[in-house]
């Protein structure tokens, strides 16, 4: 499935291994349907590079509730699910230039009133710039003079990303019930029941300040680390490999998966290697 929007740090490599800790009644189709009151819930939605693949995968029966703090993010989604025809158009209006990413850089993150505008301008954003990091990104795909190999244009194919808003919205209005919030991630544990199923990918610990306009701090780690321990819900969150992270995580299960990043590039093409953190319960 063709993703909508360019976004650093996201799962596409890693999904199909946290597939396999998904609760099974919440993936077996018919072989075995949801039991009542199953919810599947991502709250940092972000790209929904991960999600995208789970939900393929989930009965329709399941309740979704997928999150992102960051308001563009969260009219990108409301816009894919309500509004299809209209950001559509909207995207094929678009002509990438530098201007255009500086105007949105300063934008992001503003909500004007008009759902669609906001939507499309957070793809278009991600699209044109360096590494796909957005607001986060010091300038366009080919720099402010564009002398690069790479022209700010690179990224972007109007029929492509339409394709992909086309396929995100069949999926997601496949479910009988759906929610899209900008909550805290905080307050999606309010009430959470033994049914429910978190999958969560946050900020990173050591460089989600430097890649996100919402990143967290070490207290906000430390209280989603406690809201998982006292959660009666099953859970699977992905985190960078860092100490903090092992030692606030330390009485869970940790499997370690090496990730090279799609949105990096070392010195002679190659991609920075890495290993990730996959937590569950």
């Amino acid at each position: 499935m063709r993703p909508v929007l360019r976004y650093p740090g996201a799962k596409p490599k890693l999904a199909e291994s946290i597939m396999r800790l998904l609760p099974i009644e919440l993936c077996s189709g018919i072989i075995l349907p949801a039991p009542a009151g199953s919810v599947y819930i991502e709250p940092f939605f972000g790209s929904g590079a991960a999600g995208f693949h789970f939900l393929k995968r989930m009965n329709k029966e399941v309740s979704v509730w997928i999150n992102d703090i960051d308001y563009s993010i969260y009219a990108l989604w409301s816009a894919v699910v309500n509004h299809p025809e209209e950001l559509q158009s909207a995207i094929k209006r678009i002509r990438p230039s530098v201007e255009l990413f500086f105007q949105l850089k300063q934008s992001d993150g503003v909500d004007t009133g008009d759902i669609v505008r906001d939507a499309v301008g957070k793809i278009a954003l991600h699209r044109m710039s360096m590494s796909g990091f957005g607001a986060m990104s010091g300038g366009p795909i080919g720099g402010r003079d564009q002398s690069g190999d790479y022209k700010v244009d690179a990224r972007w194919n109007a029929d492509s990303v339409c394709q992909a808003v086309k396929e995100s919205s069949r999926l997601l209005n496949s479910f009988d019930d759906l929610k899209i919030t900008r909550l805290h991630v905080q307050e999606m544990f309010v009430g959470s029941q033994p049914e429910w199923f978190y999958y969560l990918d946050p900020p990173y610990y050591v460089k989600g300040n430097d890649l996100y306009r919402n990143g967290m701090t070490h207290q906000e780690h430390v209280a989603l680390a406690q809201s998982l321990a006292d959660t009666p819900a099953k859970w699977v969150l992905s985190y960078d490999d860092c100490d903090e992270v092992r030692s606030l995580y330390k009485d869970f299960k940790i499997d370690e998966m090496d990730v090279k990043y799609s949105n990096a590039v070392q010195s002679g093409g190659e991609r920075p290697k890495n290993k990730e953190l996959v937590i569950f319960n």
